[in-house]
């Protein structure tokens, strides 16, 4: 499916974060000691912290021996392969024999938006399926919290919002859907942060199968301080998701394993420290 959306659009345009995200991985292409030169700013270090994402596919450009661009596009795809495996495993192993349902969890995940699609033409006077208007399209779907809905003016809109909703001060919630970030084509850590939250929950669905495997709880604890440098930004959710479960064993009355916890969050903190010790 990655390899699809990547191959039908494979420009890399400057719009969105395309050009940024290629340039986080032409600063790691030739493999020179962290932090490597920056290619942008003569004589600067580039020293973003939350650039792993991005090493981790210039490092397989270089196994591989590609260019770029060629290297941006593959690891899209990679790591698109990996939010498909692990989603499927996650709903798999809850769901049981069932593949209908999970097919439907995978696809719900990856090509689901806010639900609001079918109400666009109630919903807006103006004609937002226009060719000339396809990316305001996606963004009403995918914004619909706070920002794009002050631009509803269709009656259904002022019904149910208020005729004067346009002029309310509310606050605009994040959201960065995987079918949004498909549409964009952005190689960026939204992507990465999507695979850890998918390997912990990952972790999380086998411990119910597998309540006392160690190993399982090592690599869960293990996604907090790689979080840091993927996608910085999640950092805490994905701390109190860890802990959440934490908390879930303890009201169970089973006793999570400590050691390995403090193993795996030890170990990954060990592990980046190289990446972060001269990153800004």
């Amino acid at each position: 499916y990655g390899y699809v959306c990547r191959m039908a659009y494979p420009d890399i345009v400057p719009s969105s974060e395309h050009m940024t995200d290629l340039f986080f991985i032409s600063n790691y292409l030739p493999g020179n000691t962290l932090p490597p030169a920056d290619l942008w700013l003569a004589a600067q270090k580039f020293d973003y912290y939350y650039a792993f994402q991005h090493y981790a596919a210039a490092l397989m450009g270089r196994l591989f021996g590609l260019d770029g661009g060629t290297t941006y596009n593959f690891a899209f795809c990679v790591v698109f392969g990996l939010i498909f495996a692990l989603a499927w495993f996650i709903a798999r192993t809850l769901i049981g024999n069932s593949k209908r349902y999970a097919v439907l969890v995978v696809l719900a995940l990856i090509i689901g938006g806010t639900g609001i699609s079918p109400l666009y033409h109630l919903l807006y006077k103006s004609d937002i399926f226009s060719a000339a208007d396809t990316t305001n399209a996606l963004w009403t779907n995918t914004r619909f919290i706070g920002l794009y809905d002050k631009k509803a003016d269709g009656v259904l809109a002022q019904n149910i919002l208020g005729a004067d909703h346009a002029t309310i001060t509310t606050p605009e919630l994040p959201l960065e859907s995987l079918a949004y970030l498909t549409y964009l084509g952005d190689f960026h850590p939204p992507l990465g942060g999507f695979v850890l939250l998918l390997l912990a929950l990952a972790c999380i669905a086998w411990m119910e199968q597998k309540p006392e495997d160690a190993k399982a709880q090592a690599l869960l604890a293990f996604t907090i301080p790689l979080s840091i440098i993927t996608n910085a930004w999640v950092f805490p959710l994905q701390v109190l998701l860890v802990l959440a479960w934490c908390m879930m064993r303890l009201l169970q009355r089973r006793q999570p394993n400590w050691k390995m916890l403090i193993i795996g969050a030890a170990i990954g903190m060990a592990l980046i420290l190289p990446f972060m010790s001269h990153f800004a």
